[in-house]
């Protein structure tokens, strides 16, 4: 790589980290508000906010990366074309092919980082993702620290404690259970405390009464205590035994699926998710060489130049957009699967032919007024 090589390269990498940059804040953002709201409303911590927002990076740059590197490349190649740069490295020979390769550099690296993203780092961080979000939701020992308000637990079980005491107990405890729908439990108590038992959480109440009603026959049960123990480790594991969505799920999985934990409707989403994850760091080289194939060849007239960023912009828009419904259609026709491919790959010879043949432009009267 020469040095004008070399300098292109540079120009087009930074533009790329900087539109990469300005593209993942705005995404960040709209993401923080769902994911505030959910720290927010189960009592979250600041630091599971945090550790939200940095799973959920890799679960879109796979996408973001190609869209930066074309708006990276345009950018550079525009502000050349208007500071007369690309005329003179045109003027010592330099073609849109050569003017194109250290842009298709810039795109194979994009690429490569899309295939670790979107076949290792993704998947792991969208398991760790719903992990964090399901424990977030089930942590009871923060709901049961909430006072001065009814907390739904889980369903069929709600708990309430008017306020903290100067020791930090809990006053005026009510606990309604009805996870047993043949013989719901009301339990008001005093005080009580959190405690942590081997299966979960626990609350110690004092100086309470236990009722319970018989439905057949309608007759009120009570029970005076000194002490008593509320058992709250029978809550399911929502997490444990869900099914993982095929985004949660490595390469291995998707294309070789566990039978016992595969039904047949979820074979195609599989296969689906396998071949966008295959074909999507593709576009990095394909939009790459689109913007090229738009802005490079032909003349460098400043005035035309708008035109063709924005035909550049909205060729690589369709193509994406395209693709992502593609893959949705795939779950129902799985033969649309060629689709994807064809979006990816069959752009790239069209643009490497039409760089190549394409001659270095005279330049226009516009140009020689600005040389001389």
């Amino acid at each position: 790589m020469n040095r004008v090589s070399f300098y292109l390269f540079r120009q087009i990498l930074l533009s790329v980290l900087f539109s990469c940059l300005a593209i993942t804040i705005v995404i960040w953002f709209s993401q923080s508000i769902k994911l505030l709201a959910l720290v927010i409303n189960n009592g979250g911590t600041l630091w599971s906010f945090l550790k939200l927002m940095i799973l959920i990076l890799p679960t879109f740059l796979p996408l973001v990366l190609p869209l930066s590197l074309m708006v990276g490349a345009l950018f550079v190649y525009h502000r050349m074309i208007m500071e007369s740069e690309l005329v003179v490295m045109q003027a010592s020979g330099m073609g849109p092919m050569a003017l194109t390769t250290p842009a298709l550099y810039v795109g194979m690296v994009i690429a490569l980082i899309g295939y670790a993203l979107s076949t290792y780092i993704a998947p792991i961080a969208n398991h760790e993702l719903v992990r964090l979000q399901y424990q977030i939701r089930d942590d009871h020992s923060v709901l049961l620290l909430r006072t001065g308000s009814f907390n739904d637990i889980k369903e069929g079980l709600t708990f309430y404690a008017r306020e903290r005491g100067p020791e930090g107990q809990m006053l005026g405890i009510l606990i309604h259970d009805t996870r047993k729908p043949e013989k719901p439990v009301t339990i008001m108590s005093e005080s009580g405390e959190l405690l942590h038992g081997p299966h979960g959480p626990q609350v110690l109440v004092k100086n309470g009464v236990r009722q319970d009603v018989d439905p057949k026959t309608g007759i009120l049960s009570q029970l005076t205590f000194n002490s008593y123990m509320v058992d709250l480790g029978a809550l399911d594991d929502n997490f444990s035994t869900r099914w993982r969505e095929p985004r949660e799920r490595m390469m291995n999985e998707l294309i070789n699926p566990d039978p016992t934990d595969t039904p047949p409707s979820a074979v195609t989403q599989f296969l689906a998710e396998f071949h966008m994850r295959l074909t999507m760091p593709f576009l990095a080289i394909t939009f790459v060489l689109i913007s090229c194939m738009f802005i490079l060849t032909g003349s460098f007239d400043r005035r035309g130049i708008t035109v063709k960023i924005v035909l550049a912009a909205t060729t690589v828009i369709i193509l994406e957009a395209t693709m992502l419904s593609v893959v949705n259609m795939i779950t129902k026709h799985i033969w649309f699967v060629i689709g994807l491919y064809l979006i990816a790959l069959a752009p790239i010879p069209i643009c490497l032919h039409q760089l190549m043949s394409d001659k270095i432009p005279k330049p226009t009267p516009l140009q020689k007024t600005v040389e001389g």
